[in-house]
């Protein structure tokens, strides 16, 4: 929920003649997040800015919360967090709250900015499957399906580009509910059958957004259960698989975590690293799901992996 302002004359979206959506154009789809006016993006810095307050006021909140239980009840100690997190509440509600948060997320990952992070994916596609994956102008007859979580538009790239057909968007708090269905992933029915599985499962800088370091290794478990079971030979097709992105703090300024636990992690749950892709300030990645979760999951606990007082407290937790 993947997934985060001065203003300029761009639009958010930009009308693409290969949406495969019909009635809303992306101006239309603009409109809907600034009340019947195109919204205008918001300056990279603001964005930013909105960004990492909101990410920061939460992860305060979760501790407290956490504080908060262990103390006991009706005492003053919780009296005191429970007003301190109540204190919080009402700035992140003063900072716009959800609904800013998601504006500047949009923003910052416009066509407009290069922030379409599934162009990558599909480029992926193409470069390393190309018997399954031809150029998006060439139709394809046998489509895949896709649920992207924490899905902010869609007008992006895995969505027009033609190989995916269902495509199903959730997000917390959908901004677009024709298209993209407000839903929390961690609530999401498990799927009966594999007709109710997918191909490809998006997870787009979403789990960064969790505020809970062993909620975002169960997100990562729980997306297992909701691919396709892998074929006996899984090098001949892309699928299952997942597709990964987190920003780049995360991993390489972390003093708990690191790309090698994240590996650690994902083979635990069944994935085989397939690509990945290191910029300034993302890091990408293609799991293939290629079995099952291990039958007894190891523990992965938050522990300093990388000691250094100018690193982040991010973490990625199995219990």
């Amino acid at each position: 929920m993947a997934k985060k302002t001065a203003a300029s004359k761009t639009p958010v979206f930009s009308a693409r003649k290969k949406s495969g959506i019909t009635g809303h154009s992306a101006i239309s789809l603009t409109k809907g997040l600034a009340g019947g006016r195109p919204q205008a993006l918001f300056a990279s810095k603001h964005t930013r800015q909105i960004i990492r307050r909101h990410h920061t006021l939460l992860k305060k909140q979760t501790a407290l919360k956490v504080q908060l239980k262990a103390a006991a009840k009706g005492g003053a100690e919780a009296r005191r967090l429970a007003l301190q997190i109540e204190q919080l509440e009402k700035e992140i509600e003063e900072n716009g709250g959800i609904h800013e948060y998601q504006k500047a997320s949009i923003a910052g990952q416009s066509s407009a900015r290069g922030g379409d992070t599934s162009k990558l994916l599909i480029q992926w596609m193409q470069q390393t499957w190309p018997e399954q994956f031809s150029d998006t102008n060439t139709p394809i007859k046998n489509k895949f399906s896709l649920l992207e979580v924490g899905s902010l538009s869609a007008e992006n790239e895995c969505s027009t580009c033609g190989y995916f057909d269902p495509i199903e968007r959730i997000d917390l708090n959908s901004q677009d509910p024709e298209h993209i269905k407000q839903q929390d992933f961690m609530k999401r029915p498990l799927p009966k059958s594999d007709a109710e599985r997918f191909d490809l499962i998006s997870l787009s800088l979403v789990v960064n957004y969790v505020p809970d370091h062993f909620e975002r290794g169960e997100m990562l478990r729980r997306t297992t259960q909701f691919l396709k079971k892998p074929a006996a030979d899984t090098k001949a097709s892309a699928f299952p698989g997942l597709f990964f992105v987190l920003p780049a703090p995360c991993v390489l300024n972390s003093r708990y975590f690191t790309e090698a636990r994240l590996l650690e992690i994902m083979t635990a749950l069944g994935y085989t690293m397939q690509l990945r892709k290191e910029s300034s300030k993302l890091l990408y990645w293609f799991f293939r799901l290629t079995g099952p979760p291990q039958a007894k999951l190891p523990t992965f606990k938050r522990t300093e992996l990388n000691p250094g007082s100018s690193r982040n407290n991010f973490s990625i937790c199995l219990k």
